[in-house]
């Protein structure tokens, strides 16, 4: 397999996020629709051109974290939105991605107020900055998060990786996005309490936990042995 790395995508300069008409310093780090699902799909196909060019399998994998859990969630769903599909580069090529392994993240903005002081503060007083109350304007705040683009068990198989000592919200994220995909009978697992806080798997059998699961799903090839004479 090859590894390749990127940043989470970011709306506008760090802290500073000001959006049309709205508050300064609304958006934070958090990503927003169209503009982060446009750059993760236009990143995928990329490297689906890239890797072709190279020699490499067409199947790809996505792995995330944090904010970057955010970002890459937005590839799993199979639900094909024009203002989504038709941004950035290499339109038309596919932007499927095979499997994913996501950790603590928020794919569903609308569960943010579940539960109170359990760590998305920021989320709780910001996101009706942007885009008015929950109540008036649920079907936009659903269309920020992957969950929204969730429709069939065509999306991609996922390994949810977490720790239940983070904050509590990225748990009740994760719970409910791996209930969806369940009951759409798309292939999930977890990895469960491999560290402490808001970290990523880092031990030999967590790490062998995530290449196995990217290896069943992304088939690798074999590579010959190279001859002595």
């Amino acid at each position: 397999m090859a590894w390749a790395i990127a940043d989470h995508p970011k709306y506008c300069p760090w802290g500073k996020g000001k959006p049309v008409n709205g508050a300064n310093d609304a958006y934070k780090s958090f990503q927003t629709n169209p503009d982060a699902a446009q750059k993760v799909k236009s990143a995928i196909r990329t490297l689906r051109v890239l890797g072709k060019q190279m020699g490499l399998s067409d199947k790809i994998g996505i792995f995330g974290f944090s904010r970057g859990s955010t970002a890459g969630s937005l590839a799993i769903g199979d639900k094909k939105l024009e203002n989504l599909e038709n941004a950035g580069f290499h339109i038309g090529i596919s932007d499927d991605v095979q499997a994913a392994a996501i950790g603590p993240g928020v794919f569903d903005y609308t569960l943010i107020y579940n539960t109170t002081d359990d760590g998305d503060k920021n989320l709780e007083l910001r996101c009706p900055w942007v885009w008015g109350s929950l109540e008036e304007n649920r079907k936009l705040w659903e269309s920020m998060g992957s969950s929204y683009l969730v429709e069939t068990k065509a999306t991609a198989p996922t390994l949810f990786f977490y720790n239940t000592d983070d904050d509590s919200y990225y748990e009740d994220q994760i719970i409910h996005l791996k209930n969806k995909l369940d009951q759409l009978a798309v292939p999930t697992t977890s990895l469960i309490n491999y560290g402490k806080g808001h970290a990523i798997p880092q031990t030999a059998t967590d790490l062998n936990t995530l290449y196995s699961f990217f290896k069943n799903y992304l088939n690798p090839p074999k590579m010959g042995k190279k001859s002595n004479k």
